[in-house]
């Protein structure tokens, strides 16, 4: 917890004057999207180099996704997430954003100073973003996303890049903390040698889980602590009815936009289904959203046969208020200890004698890499 008050003042140092450019706020993954826009501290999204890079630290297999919706009534917009991992210990997410007004008419001045229609034409926006993320010291993860990014409007074009940096820290078993500064590098060149700059967002996210009438749920709000443009707020709520297979999502924004949404899983498929509802005095349409992904099994830590615990490795585990204690440890044996929660998120463990790990109910698997690449499993369940 001590951590983070010192990195919102260096990155807070880091935002000084920039030239923003007219971008719309790409955006992409319906489960933030439903829940209101909040989604910096979660760490259950594919489409984790929009939110926040760190998020991918907690990702235990690989996946894809593909989002499409139209926003405003006239911008369509089409995004591709991906995550792989490859056995590292630095995950890799894609995403691909393209978004653009069609159609748009193209006057000039006609007969008697009335505008007269010359055709139409286009303005879009491309983004491709790469990220990865690592432990930074147990329960606090940092993630780092590179973007490439164009646009064209009528004859005119544009290509540069921009850089994220994330982090986010399991504070509690059922608290996380998130930060996200947006473009705090970037540069866009046009064909006509103009350059510019994306505008610069640090914004400050939490999520908080809570079992509501039995029913898993999560709290989850986003604040803009410094924007170059206008700052902005989201809150959501998202609720498990029936756990790890349907959710209702819904939540509220700066922009006055209400959003409902649902989330289904079935094995390794999953849909989410957003609905962003606006008032009649911005006099903009509502926007349905859809999307579709699937998980596919290359998971983080190698999940081998169980093996026979060696003699001289017995670790002794028990429990104590929300708290896992594992003791009797020998960190010379040991290459990693990692523990896989009820969410499948997973958490890195230190190498010590005596470990301590927060728990709430659900079932657990812990998981020993001894310095033989042997894998030792264990598992439980916190009732």
């Amino acid at each position: 917890m001590k951590k983070l008050p010192l990195l919102f003042f260096l990155l807070s140092g880091l935002a000084g004057a920039a030239f923003p450019v007219d971008l719309m706020d790409r955006s992409s993954g319906l489960a933030g999207l439903a829940c209101g826009g909040a989604g910096t501290a979660r760490t259950d999204q594919i489409s984790a180099p929009y939110w926040n890079p760190a998020g991918l630290a907690y990702a235990t297999k690989s996946g894809v996704e593909f989002t499409y919706y139209q926003n405003l009534g006239l911008v369509n917009h089409i995004s591709l997430d991906g995550v792989l991992l490859l056995g590292g210990k630095f995950p890799l997410g894609l995403n691909y954003v393209q978004e653009g007004i069609n159609n748009i008419p193209r006057t000039s001045e006609g007969d008697g100073g009335l505008p007269a229609e010359q055709g139409t034409f286009s303005d879009e926006y491309r983004f491709f973003n790469i990220a990865t993320a690592t432990q930074l010291s147990p329960g606090i993860y940092g993630g780092l996303n590179y973007k490439f990014i164009s646009r064209s409007i009528l004859d005119y074009h544009a290509s540069g890049m921009a850089v994220d940096i994330g982090i986010i820290q399991r504070a509690t078993r059922e608290l996380q903390l998130g930060l996200n500064f947006h473009n705090l590098f970037s540069s866009l060149e046009w064909s006509t040698a103009t350059q510019e700059y994306l505008p610069r967002k640090l914004t400050a996210g939490l999520a908080y889980r809570q079992n509501l009438l039995q029913k898993r749920t999560y709290f989850l709000v986003d604040l803009d602590i410094y924007s170059e443009e206008e700052r902005g707020w989201g809150v959501g709520l998202e609720s498990w009815l029936i756990d790890n297979v349907f959710c209702l999502r819904g939540g509220l924004n700066s922009q006055e936009e209400l959003s409902l949404g649902s989330g289904f899983k079935y094995y390794d498929f999953h849909c989410d289904l957003a609905l962003l509802l606006r008032t009649p005095e911005k006099q903009l349409d509502n926007s349905f959203l859809f999307s579709l992904g699937f998980d596919f099994s290359l998971d983080r830590i190698e999940k081998s046969a169980p093996d026979k615990t060696p003699a001289n490795f017995q670790p002794q585990f028990r429990l104590e208020a929300s708290k896992l204690i594992i003791s009797n440890l020998k960190p010379e044996q040991l290459l990693e200890i990692a523990l896989l929660d009820p969410d499948y998120n997973v958490i890195q463990l230190p190498l010590a004698e005596t470990v301590t790990a927060p728990v709430a109910s659900g079932n657990y698997t812990l998981f020993f890499q001894l310095r033989d690449n042997k894998i030792i499993r264990k598992t439980f369940t916190v009732k």
